[in-house]
């Protein structure tokens, strides 16, 4: 009797920690902005369970809608928070930003803009996405690329193999990757399955 009255109150404890699964999942659906209030222990192991049938069906990457006013290259492909919507009044800003970076050392930067082109009609912002289009195209030094482009290349430039010495590195994958020195123009291109030698000194 005992060991049954232990056992019924840790399983009444824990449900304490349980949460509606469909208020805080299937309402807010992975709003950005609702996280910190429903990200509850239920939603938490099943986004989990998801990300783990994700990666086993072979998908290399999936867009939040968590936009981030900041250029950073995702951690986690699979979580990939967006810079911003496409109708965020923020977009000529950020454009802006990103364009005109006039850091010493500019590192790699990604500008992700999401949303869907039915909401040009719907909102009524075609010259909204002309004006930030011409802004953005005609870049020398911009990648236009799509999402599984940008995957498959940072995923290749992250598996690169540096010799102790920084003298020499190996691209195991399939993809040529470029690489470059902090606050040097130099650019070198490491094919793919090659060893090759670096400039000296290779500050990377």
């Amino acid at each position: 009797m005992k060991k049954t009255i232990i056992i019924l109150l840790i399983l009444a404890l824990g449900r304490i920690c349980y949460s509606d699964f469909g208020l805080f999942y299937q309402v807010p659906m992975h709003s950005g902005l609702l996280y910190p209030t429903t990200q509850t222990i239920d939603t938490f192991v099943y986004d989990h369970m998801v990300l783990d049938a994700l990666k086993c069906c072979g998908i290399t990457y999936a867009r939040t809608i968590q936009g981030t006013h900041a250029f950073d290259i995702p951690e986690n492909f699979l979580i990939w928070n967006p810079t911003c919507h496409h109708d965020d009044k923020a977009l000529p800003e950020l454009t802006e930003k990103f364009l005109n970076d006039t850091s010493l050392f500019s590192m790699l930067k990604l500008f992700y803009v999401w949303g869907h082109s039915y909401e040009f009609d719907q909102n009524d912002n075609w010259d909204q996405m002309e004006r930030f289009l011409n802004r953005m195209s005609g870049h020398h030094d911009v990648w236009y690329a799509s999402n599984g482009e940008i995957e498959s290349y940072v995923s290749a430039y992250r598996q690169l193999i540096f010799s102790v010495d920084g003298r020499f590195v190996r691209n195991p994958t399939c993809r040529t990757v470029w690489v470059g020195a902090i606050g040097s123009q130099l650019v070198v291109e490491i094919k793919p399955g090659c060893v090759t030698a670096l400039p000296d000194p290779a500050v990377l």
